[in-house]
């Protein structure tokens, strides 16, 4: 089970990903080494969420619906000007 939780969340990384676990690490290192805890607060929950693949609005918060029907797609016509 703990296997297949890791790969899990070893797979599907993309570059928004990668960049806040680097930028998270980043500014974890700077935080500890500045002796700044907003630092350290802002890189750790980073780190938390390019690893368990989270946004600020969590699981699938931001993301679009696909299935759904378009509210306006039978009321609004295409303008087509008269010659």
């Amino acid at each position: 089970m703990l296997k297949n939780w890791i790969g899990h969340l070893l797979e599907g990384w993309d570059a928004s990903r990668t960049i806040r676990l680097i930028l998270g690490g980043l500014l974890t290192i700077g935080g500890i080494l500045y002796n700044e805890s907003i630092l350290i607060v802002l890189g750790v929950w980073l780190l938390l969420q390019s690893i368990l693949n989270i946004s600020c609005c969590g699981v699938g918060g931001c993301s679009v619906s696909g299935g759904q029907k378009p509210i306006y797609k039978d009321m609004v016509k295409p303008y087509k000007p008269k010659k």
